[in-house]
């Protein structure tokens, strides 16, 4: 049978969390009383990793578009050695367990060990389109800062988006082949894939908020070999 994680895989799963689960994460990301923290920009401007965005700017304003904005975070997990946690990670937890139990080859056997960096983003209306940065959430250089090393061989993560809410502001990821996949935000839609691939969005107009959990996780690269 032919392996459907190959490089520039991309899987979309409806219905990821089992409802009653996650409608309870909502009440309470959703909630007034939930942390939020404020970020500037929708990219770090300060990874000397990530490719210069000059480019994405000019290409932007030639066709009109606004590009980046910025929106509020709450890290929930960061794996590196000096590890980030957030106090409801206990909750958030059964979140990362539908990754096996819907058979995404992550590497490891329970969740802190497959987990690279996981939080969530939270985007306001501005009342316009917005587009997010063209990206990747890590590049070939990061890997030292969560214990990879150039001898364990190329850096095998994947991303991955869970919708918590419905709106108009979509995901677009780039295919190697050059071409777009486009993504509806969908509540309780994961869409997971090879992380190597730049992946951007776009903010919502139709409703207050768009939130999404934000994940990186190790992914068992095997060569694209076929599996049984």
């Amino acid at each position: 049978m032919q392996n459907e994680y190959t490089d520039g895989w991309i899987k979309i799963i409806d219905n990821f969390v089992p409802q009653t689960t996650f409608d309870r994460l909502n009440e309470n990301i959703l909630s007034a009383g939930f942390p939020w923290y404020w970020t500037d920009t929708d990219y770090n401007t300060e990874d000397a990793d990530a490719p210069d965005t000059k480019e994405l700017v000019e290409d932007a304003k030639k066709r009109g578009a606004l590009l980046g904005t910025f929106m509020h975070t709450h890290v929930v997990w960061v794996g590196t050695e000096h590890r980030e946690q957030s106090q409801f990670w206990p909750f958030f937890e059964c979140v990362m367990d539908e990754f096996k139990n819907k058979g995404i080859p992550v590497k490891g056997k329970y969740p802190p060990e497959y987990m690279l960096k996981v939080k969530l983003n939270s985007y306001t209306n501005r009342g316009a389109k917005y587009e997010l940065v063209k990206h990747t959430d890590f590049y070939e250089d990061t890997r030292a800062k969560f214990g990879e090393t150039k001898k364990t061989g190329r850096f095998n993560f994947c991303s991955a988006i869970l919708y918590c809410n419905t709106c108009n502001g979509p995901t677009y990821i780039e295919r190697m082949d050059g071409t777009t996949q486009k993504v509806d935000a969908v509540a309780n839609r994961c869409v997971i894939f090879d992380g190597r691939l730049r992946h951007w969005a776009e903010t919502q107009t139709d409703v207050d908020r768009r939130v999404i959990w934000n994940m990186n996780l190790r992914w068992n690269y095997d060569g694209n070999k076929e599996t049984i």
